[in-house]
């Protein structure tokens, strides 16, 4: 007897055993359909994305394309692309996240290029005070110190005379965003 029941024992967790295999089998199956599905969607975001690139530095004109090293309303000077926002006022956060939208950075500079002419009197840049020094948005140190440092200060660059000058950052200004041209 007692054979008789170690048997169905082993009977019974081997069915159970052959139950969960099957199960595995038809997980694997969904999983790889899944990732199948997946690869798929990714596939078709990158051509989108591939696409939204071309589009947006090679416009179609009269049905021919030609491609540009800055986007359609970005301005390229030297080895930048520009793009000036004046239409409205905004605090030196939100034209930091507006610029980092566009795949950009605020203005590096301390000066307006000469070629980007406006009527607007000031811009944000990328500089502004942090544990009592003046920081670039790319982490670097400004190595003089000709402007007072308070906490909460960005800078702001002055058209009229190209200098720039310590604001609060919850003020607002325009701005300019710049970034890498595309390698034609």
């Amino acid at each position: 007897m007692d054979l008789q029941n170690k048997l169905q024992n082993i009977s019974a967790q081997n069915l159970q055993l052959v139950t969960q295999n099957e199960d595995l089998k038809t997980e694997t199956v969904n999983l790889r359909q899944q990732k199948d599905k997946m690869e798929a969607e990714w596939n078709k975001l990158n051509d989108s994305r591939a696409q939204w690139s071309v589009d947006a530095y090679c416009p179609k004109d009269k049905k021919k394309r030609e491609c540009k090293a800055c986007q359609k309303n970005w301005i390229h000077l030297q080895t930048k692309c520009y793009k000036v926002n004046q239409e409205k006022m905004i605090t030196w956060r939100q034209a930091q996240q507006d610029c980092q939208s566009k795949n950009s950075q605020l203005l590096l500079l301390n000066k307006v290029p000469k070629k980007i002419t406006t009527s607007v009197e000031q811009f944000w840049i990328g500089l502004s005070v942090e544990n009592g020094k003046w920081r670039w948005i790319n982490g670097s140190t400004l190595l003089y110190l000709s402007k007072p440092l308070v906490d909460g200060h960005c800078a702001a660059v002055s058209v009229n005379n190209n200098a720039w000058k310590s604001v609060d950052c919850n003020g607002k200004s325009y701005w300019i965003c710049e970034k890498e041209p595309l390698s034609l």
